[in-house]
């Protein structure tokens, strides 16, 4: 019995352990945002933007600007630009300090 009693103990100290570091996990982003235009300089919207790292992937729209902005852990980003509706794409890969505010520029061919 007392044996079950301790492995309760344990798997209750494991979760409380990941649902720390999960929330740490979250304190540790930072912001990445940017613009995607053309060759011409001109905003594109609606395009994909996925940006992966050690940790994640995750992909947000262009707005009609061609702004966006999405959290991210700090490191060694690859950047992909996919804009289906105009068929262009870009990639750029971005190395985002552990504070602060990362901005990108973005060119879809």
């Amino acid at each position: 019995m007392r044996f079950l009693k301790t492995i309760g103990l344990f798997v209750v100290i494991v979760i409380a352990l990941a649902g720390c570091s999960s929330a740490d996990d979250e304190k540790n982003q930072v912001s990445l945002s940017g613009v995607v235009h053309d060759s011409a300089g001109r905003p594109v919207e609606n395009c994909s933007v996925s940006s992966t790292n050690r940790f994640e992937e995750n992909a947000i729209m262009t707005e009609s600007s061609g702004k966006f902005e999405t959290s991210v852990y700090p490191g060694k980003q690859s950047i992909t630009v996919t804009c289906p509706e105009v068929k262009m794409k870009g990639e750029t890969n971005v190395d985002v300090p552990p504070s602060g505010k990362t901005d990108v520029q973005i060119t879809v061919k």
